[in-house]
Order: C-alpha cells, then structure tokens, then sequence
C-alpha cells in the first residue's frame, strides 16, 4: 500500500513538472508572438507615418511653383496654338534627371562640369485623379539654355541641346536650375516642384535591387561583350541593365527616339516588378533611397519618397513624349 502511494506521489510529480513545463513554454511563445506583432506593428506605423509628413510635404511643394532664380511662371493661364489653358494647380511636378557621369559633381570646376543629362522625365502626379502621367523629353530637344564658362563667366543664352543645361553646372545645385529653367521654358513656365538626379551607373543597383527587369530586345543588341537576338526574353541584371537604356549605336535604326520608346518599356516594367517586390517588403523603398543617395541628387526627402512610392500603388501611370521631327545640322554650324 504504501509503495503504491509512492509510485502516484512520483508520477503526480512528473505530471506536475511536465504541466509547469508547458506552462513556461506557452509564456514564453506568447511572449514572442506578442513581440513580433509589436514590430510589425511599429514598421506599419513607421510607414504610415512616413507617409502622412511625406503627403503634407508635397502639398507645400505645391504652394511655392517659384523656387528657382530662372524660373518663368504665369500663375493664371498657359497659351498654346492660339488657345488659352488654365494650369492645374493641384499636379505636383517632379523632374528625373539620368546623368552619364559615374558620379555627381565636380570639385574643381564650380561650373561646366556637370556632365550631361542623357535621360529627362518630367512625373506628373495628379492625387486627386490616382494618376501618374510620366513625360518623356528627347535629350536632343533644342531650346534656350544660359551657359557659363568653367569659371562661371556668363556665356549668353543659346538654342541647344537640353541635355547640355545640367553641363554648364556645378554637376549638382547649379546644374540643375539651368536644368529645371531649360524644362520649363520647353513647357511653357510649368513649375518643376521638386527633382531627383542619378548618376546613371547606379541604373544597375536600383535595378537588382528589385530583382531585376526582364524584357524582350527588339533589336540585335550587345550587352557586357555579350550579343543577343531580337526577340530575346532577357532579365536584365548589373550593368546590361545601364547598357539596356542607353544602347543607341548599331540598334535599330540608331536614332534616340527609338532608345526613348525602349526606355519607357524598362520604367514600365521596372515599376511593375517593384510594385511586386514592395508587396513582400514595404521598407524596400528606404533601402533604395539610402543604398543610391551617393549617386543621386535631391530635394526629395525619405518620407516623401516613401508616400509617393506607396500610393502609386493603385495609381493609372502613363508614359508620354513629345512629338517632333530630328533634324541634323551640317558641319559648317
């Protein structure tokens, strides 16, 4: 009998144990769950509150169109082919800059030491409308631009490529007012709101960062000592990324409005695979924004980057250029 009371005493301990065991298992799992939803839950809110100072941000962007010195702006109509147009002032207007210097700047030249802005997107973002208009500007587009000797001597204001503004700059603040002064003047005064300047080699890093963008060539194209076929379906990842949008000679038929047409392919897809990409991570666009700021130039700061991003998400984008006709100067001009 008394063997028997202590053989139950053992195995009532053992359950005992065993029971407090799980107990401290269930606290500690709960704890941890509860830690993670707490993280979660701080990103969410990190997010959300990024987003709502980046939306007031570009409200105040929108209150002050004249920003820049060589600014020209008619606040109340812009008057095209004989008709009259009232601007929108609800749009906010970013201005892209893709710049073929490895890097932004020049230290020993304040000016005409820019380099030259190979790639110009005018993003026009209508909130009101859920829509992204994105506007392309052929960089052989010729419309007044002031230069400047490397000693910073005005040299006049002359019909030029538009690409040759950012030139005549310091590579940075400089660079781009001529910029923004030679797009404005092409859209009639519309107000540029804000910019965003890449070096183009970063092209890659972007790039990869979402995984790469996968494309069909519709041309024979080399890329990184390799040739492909048109008709190629090719991810593109590191520098043929770089190559891919600014290829021109013995492509097609060689000329720069078919490198834009290729070019508006790429952002299309670039922003549909990081949409798909920001679903799973949403601190992606930080990571982007940090990772390249070396390479970039802007007054575009992290909280707005991180709105705009997030709510184009549902957004309408499209991408258009502006018609015109190539014509070749001869030798003698």
């Amino acid at each position: 009998m008394t063997d028997k009371i202590e053989e139950n005493t053992v195995e009532e301990a053992k359950t005992a144990k065993g029971n407090k065991t799980l107990k401290v298992l269930s606290i500690i799992t709960a704890g941890l769950l509860a830690v993670f939803i707490i993280l979660a839950g701080t990103v969410a809110g990190v997010v959300l509150a990024m987003r709502e100072v980046g939306k007031n941000n570009l409200a105040d962007r929108r209150e002050d169109p004249d920003r820049y010195d060589d600014y020209v702006y008619d606040p109340n109509v812009i008057r095209f082919n004989g008709e009259t147009y009232r601007y929108n002032k609800d749009l906010t207007n970013f201005l892209f800059l893709g710049i073929d210097n490895k890097e932004l700047g020049n230290p020993e030249h304040e000016y005409a030491g820019g380099g030259f802005s190979d790639v110009i997107l005018l993003g026009v973002l209508d909130e009101k409308n859920a829509k992204l208009t994105v506007l392309q500007i052929d960089r052989n587009t010729v419309v007044p631009v002031k230069a400047y000797d490397g000693e910073g001597a005005p040299l006049g204001t002359s019909d030029t490529q538009i690409a040759r503004a950012y030139s005549y700059g310091d590579g940075k603040e400089k660079s781009v007012e001529l910029s923004i002064a030679a797009v404005s003047e092409l859209l009639f005064g519309v107000p540029v709101n804000g910019y965003y300047v890449l070096a183009m080699p970063a092209v890659a890093t972007v790039n990869d960062m979402v995984g790469g963008v996968t494309v069909t060539l519709e041309h024979d194209m080399k890329l990184d000592k390799k040739e492909y076929k048109a008709g190629t379906v090719l991810k593109l990842m590191g520098e043929e990324a770089e190559l891919y949008l600014r290829a021109r000679i013995g492509v097609g038929d060689e000329t720069n409005a078919s490198r834009i047409a290729r070019q508006q392919e790429y952002m299309r897809l670039f922003i549909e695979q990081a949409r798909n990409k920001m679903l799973g991570d949403f601190s992606l666009v930080g990571e982007i924004y940090n990772t390249v700021m070396a390479s970039s130039y802007t007054d575009v700061t992290a909280t707005e980057a991180v709105y705009l991003a997030t709510e184009i998400f549902g957004y309408t984008i499209e991408f258009r250029s502006i018609a015109g006709e190539t014509v070749y100067g001869s030798s003698e001009e």
